[in-house]
């Protein structure tokens, strides 16, 4: 095994690359570090995606990304390189160009990414004539088609619809057709299916999956859910206490996991399979740490069951440890 800077990736067009990217906090404590130095590509055409617990550094990172990072939160050091160009280096007015027209993202919960008291049209229209430059009329047009686009019908009377006139499953809906309004080239999205019951969480994954391929979008997929990212992603980032704890292809790690953390989370997805219905689930011991007073060492030490005495003074490298893919462990898997 080798040392590793950044993550091992597959071949193809790199669109986004962040390198060694950390993004903290200032609290009454002293600063918290969110993100620690993380580092990955998305390729043109790939699915990514980001897992970890509550509180890992997955949202920070993509708002990071966006530049949506405000005070008491501050980028410390990093390149985020979209098309070979640093955005940390935009000035803002550039980077709103950039923020809606090539890079989109669907937060979490529509509830609160949509304005109560304005229309639908009214909040799509304002994104579509700002990058497009466009009059109403045409603005209506793209709407309605983005709208049908996500399998809304009926899209002009939507358009006059106020969101708390809609279902939680529309309104996620409503925001998809937001980000993709502008024909961006790299979609985030974060959670976007966690407020939402489980038969609308996967009518939208199949709609995430079918817009891919249809607008030949990129994307980056925050989740907590292994199964889910699972399904929809080439490549994963596992991210623990803001810290990158492993790096691959989707199908190696999750037949054969590296890092005990990663393994720990595999076990914890529930299944159906009949040998396994009794079986207790698996729980990973103790609690995630508080990210303002990290243990020395790796930060999963306190947790792990396969710690060594080095785990708990040397933060482990990260190692190349196969074809694309790297990992951050004392005592990996083999």
């Amino acid at each position: 095994m080798i040392a590793a800077d950044n993550p091992p990736t597959p071949d193809g067009a790199v669109l986004l690359e962040v390198q060694d990217l950390s993004t903290c906090f200032e609290t009454g404590r002293g600063p918290c570090p969110a993100v620690d130095n993380v580092s990955f590509r998305v390729h043109e055409g790939e699915c990514l995606g980001i897992v970890g617990e509550s509180g890992c550094g997955k949202t920070v990172t993509c708002l990071s990304i966006l530049g949506l990072i405000d005070y008491p939160g501050r980028i410390t050091s990093g390149q985020i390189l979209f098309h070979g160009q640093d955005l940390r280096k935009l000035p803002e007015r550039t980077l709103r160009e950039v923020r809606g027209a090539k890079i989109s993202m669907v937060f979490q919960d529509p509830q609160t990414a949509l304005n109560p008291v304005l229309s639908i049209g009214a909040q799509m229209f304002d994104v579509i004539r700002t990058h497009e430059h466009c009059g109403q009329r045409h603005a209506q047009e793209i709407a309605e088609e983005k709208l049908r686009a996500v399998g809304i019908t009926d899209a002009r009377a939507r358009l006059a619809a106020f969101p708390f006139e809609l279902s939680g499953g529309l309104r996620q809906r409503v925001t998809i057709a937001m980000a993709l309004s502008c024909n961006p080239e790299l979609l985030i999205a974060d959670e976007p299916t966690t407020s939402l019951d489980v038969s609308i969480q996967a009518q939208i994954l199949d709609l995430i999956q079918e817009l891919r391929h249809t607008f030949d979008l990129a994307i980056i997929y925050v989740s907590h859910d292994l199964g889910v990212i699972a399904n929809i992603a080439e490549s994963i980032l596992v991210m623990y206490a803001g810290r990158t704890v492993e790096h691959g292809p989707i199908s190696a790690i999750m037949k054969s996991p590296a890092h005990p953390y990663t393994r720990a989370l595999i076990e914890s997805i529930p299944t159906l399979r009949s040998d396994h219905r009794k079986a207790r689930l698996h729980v990973i011991r103790g609690s995630r740490p508080d990210l303002g007073d990290l243990p020395p060492g790796c930060a999963f030490s306190p947790r792990c069951e396969r710690a060594l005495p080095i785990c708990t003074t040397d933060r482990p490298e990260f190692l190349v440890i196969g074809p694309d893919r790297s990992c951050a462990c004392h005592n990996i898997y083999r």
